[in-house]
C-alpha cells in the first residue's frame, strides 16, 4: 500500500486536495491515480482585521521588522478567517514588558503561546519605550494526517 500525508487545519476538511499516487506492482508495472477530496466551503485560513505594523508571510504573522529587532512603542492586532491551531515558529520579546496577547493570556520573553493553540478573537501585539528583541513569528498550523 501507498503510504505519504495529506495537509489539513484541525476540525475542518480541507476546500480542495489533489492527491497523486504511484503504486508499483512486483512485476515492474505501475499504476497512477489520481483523486481529489473537496468540502463544501471555500477559501483557506488567512490573517486578517490586521491593524498596525506587523507584517504577514504566506501562512505566518510577525512582529514588525522581524527577524531583526522590533520598535518601540509599537502595537498590532489581527485575527483569523477562521478557528485553525496556531504556533510560534520563533519567539523573543522584553521578558515582563513586550507583550504578545493570545486568548487574554499575555506572552512575553521566550514563552511564546503553546503549539496548537486556536485564538478565539483577536491577537494583540504591543512594545513598551525600552529594550527591543528580535519578536515574533506566529504561523498556522498544518497538521499532518496519515494515510
Amino acid at each position: 500500500p501507498q503510504s505519504g500525508t495529506l495537509p489539513v487545519l484541525e476540525g475542518r476538511e480541507p476546500t480542495s486536495v489533489r492527491v497523486d499516487s504511484v503504486v508499483n506492482f512486483p512485476n515492474s508495472m505501475s499504476y497512477n491515480s489520481l483523486f481529489n477530496v473537496s468540502s463544501g466551503e471555500s477559501g483557506s485560513i488567512v490573517w486578517q482585521e490586521q491593524t498596525g505594523p506587523c507584517t504577514t508571510e504566506g501562512a505566518c504573522w510577525m512582529s514588525p521588522n522581524f527577524p531583526q529587532n522590533y520598535g518601540a512603542n509599537e502595537d498590532c492586532s489581527a485575527e483569523l478567517s477562521g478557528s485553525a491551531p496556531i504556533f510560534a515558529e520563533e519567539f523573543h520579546t522584553e521578558s515582563g514588558y513586550d507583550m504578545l496577547w493570545v486568548n487574554g493570556e499575555a506572552y512575553s520573553g521566550r514563552n511564546g503561546p503553546d503549539d496548537g493553540i486556536v485564538p478565539e478573537g483577536t491577537i494583540e501585539w504591543a512594545s513598551d519605550y525600552s529594550i527591543q528583541k528580535s519578536g515574533w513569528k506566529l504561523c498556522i498550523d498544518e497538521p499532518q494526517v496519515e494515510f
